[in-house]
Order: structure tokens, then C-alpha cells, then sequence
């Protein structure tokens, strides 16, 4: 890092009496002081030419004693979005799509999950409980999926924030289920397949 002196201006101000201003290839620290300081009609993102090269003013108020301007080398944002009418429509399609089907798959697991908490695995034979295990784990299994999904998109789009708690509802309903039969069958069966 260099320092402001006699020999060695700042860059920035014109700095030469002290060090209060220092900077490398990096970054530039530009004292505000009385008799030097960076130009005041620069904003955070407006830039400066030195020795040929863009800075913008990224802070003010930094450095060590909070009196320093601070620039960095510009680098231009890139656009990251053109907007247009087709596009947003094209985009607006595709999240209305993907949620169609979110819902859809949604609405398999809830038939899934209602038929797997209809089970009495108490009053069924060995073969029933088989099958409802099967179901449980199922419904166990799907609305995980389900959830970790719509988790995923929630963050582009809110309507699955009230889907994503019926979803947690339900798993916690459908954990219950198969805690209980997993006891049920440990006490009285033992392990089945």
C-alpha cells in the first residue's frame, strides 16, 4: 500500500503533506481534510479518471478515523434484464406453468397422505400392514419431495408460502402415523417387511 507524501501525491486529491491518504492496484483511501479532499460532487457509483484508468466511489465515511472516501476499479454492471412485454409474458407463462404442475403434484400427495391416515393398521392383517407401511412410507417419502420443491420455488414466487404450510400440516399428521405404526409393530409383530 502507498502512502500520501511529499514525493508521492495521492492520486485522487493532490495530497502531499501527510500520509492520511493511501491506496494500491485495488483500492484508493482518499483523505477528506481542509485543505485536500476528493472531488465533493462525486456520489457512491459515480467514477473518476486516474492515470488513465476508471475508479468508482463505492463508500464515504470509511477508513479508520470514517473520513476517507474509498474507490475501487469500475467494473461496469452488466444488465441482467432487457425488459419487454414478451419476454415478461414468456416468463409470466412459465411460472403460471410451473405452478400448475407444483399444485398438481400437490394435490397427489394430499390423496396419498388421506389414504395413508386412513389406515387402521390396528384392526388389519399381516398383509394390510404391509401394504400400509408401504403407503406411509410413501406419503412420508412424497411430501418431503413435495415440500423441498415448493420450498424451491417460493423463492421466485410467494404463492407456495400457503401451500408449503398445508405441506407441513399434513408431514407432521403423516410422521405421527408412522411413528405410531412403527410401535405398533415393534410391541406386537415385531419387524415386518
Amino acid at each position: 500500500m502507498q502512502y500520501s507524501s511529499r514525493k508521492n501525491p495521492c492520486p485522487v486529491c493532490g495530497r502531499n503533506k501527510d500520509s492520511d491518504c493511501r491506496w494500491n492496484d485495488e483500492v484508493m483511501f482518499c483523505h477528506v481534510g481542509t485543505n485536500f479532499a476528493p472531488p465533493s460532487h462525486l456520489k457512491v457509483g459515480e467514477t473518476l479518471v486516474v492515470n488513465g484508468i476508471e475508479w468508482a466511489l463505492v463508500k464515504t465515511d470509511a477508513g479508520h478515523s470514517g473520513r476517507a472516501h474509498v474507490f475501487k476499479p469500475h467494473r461496469p454492471l452488466e444488465k441482467s434484464f432487457n425488459y419487454s412485454p414478451h419476454i415478461y409474458k414468456e416468463t409470466k407463462a412459465k411460472k403460471d406453468e410451473l405452478f400448475r404442475i407444483a399444485v398438481g403434484a400437490f394435490e397427489d400427495y394430499l390423496k396419498v397422505s388421506k389414504a395413508a391416515l386412513g389406515c387402521n393398521f390396528q384392526q388389519c392383517t399381516l398383509e394390510e400392514l404391509r401394504e400400509y407401511k408401504k403407503l406411509i412410507e410413501r406419503a412420508v417419502e412424497e411430501g418431503k419431495e413435495i415440500r423441498q420443491i415448493m420450498l424451491d420455488m417460493q423463492r421466485n414466487d410467494k404463492r407456495y408460502s400457503d401451500y408449503i404450510e398445508l405441506i407441513d400440516q399434513r408431514n407432521k399428521e403423516i410422521n405421527n402415523l408412522k411413528n405410531e405404526a412403527d410401535n405398533f409393530c415393534w410391541a406386537h409383530l415385531g419387524e415386518i417387511e
